[in-house]
């Protein structure tokens, strides 16, 4: 598990990188050769200033929402 904090971005640039290592992932699936495939699983929350959220509170909405889509695949 990482974390990817980005600063003063806007949410596209977060779907982009999102669509990047997705699309790392799946190329590594199919030319690895290997019986198992890599799975990805992320959760992308946005800091909102006047939401006074920590970053404790942000990591763990993230983590959330993170099981959440491993729950759906």
């Amino acid at each position: 598990e990482f974390v990817v904090l980005l600063a003063n971005s806007k949410a596209l640039v977060a779907s982009t990188i999102m669509t990047r290592f997705q699309t790392y992932v799946d190329e590594y699936n199919n030319h690895s050769g290997k019986e198992y495939e890599l799975a990805l699983s992320y959760g992308a929350v946005e800091y909102q200033p006047e939401q006074h959220a920590s970053l404790k509170d942000l990591l763990s909405d993230a983590d959330a929402l993170m099981y959440k889509q491993k729950q759906a695949i």
